[in-house]
């Protein structure tokens, strides 16, 4: 709740107050509980208002909270990319052996 706060105090057009601080307050705590950063809470909150406004602030907010608890937590290994491999090693050309079995020879033995 303390976020949400001092985010209306900076914003007073995302000020919530009651339940809905409450409700938000809790998405909240579990998001940062999840390893969410405060920078990027604040940043996600804080993004412009919709124009025009067809919805409550707090049903806004409440959209933007739901979408990141849907999205993996940045910096997670969940949703880290995938290292690169090397290229499979391509069929042995003319004049080439392949070893099957044992150890691959070393220079000196070919």
């Amino acid at each position: 709740m303390d976020l949400l706060l001092a985010i209306g105090a900076e914003r007073p057009d995302l000020l919530l107050s009651g339940r809905t601080l409450r409700d938000q307050g809790v998405m909240v705590t579990g998001l940062l509980e999840a390893g969410w950063p405060v920078p990027l809470l604040r940043e996600l909150i804080m993004r412009p208002l919709p124009d025009p406004l067809r919805r409550t602030v707090g049903a806004v907010i409440s959209g933007r909270l739901e979408a990141a608890v849907a999205m993996p937590v940045p910096g997670s290994a969940v949703g880290a990319t995938v290292p690169h491999q090397a290229p499979a090693m391509e069929p042995p050309g003319p004049g080439e052996r392949r070893w099957e079995k044992g150890p691959t020879p070393g220079p000196a033995r070919w």
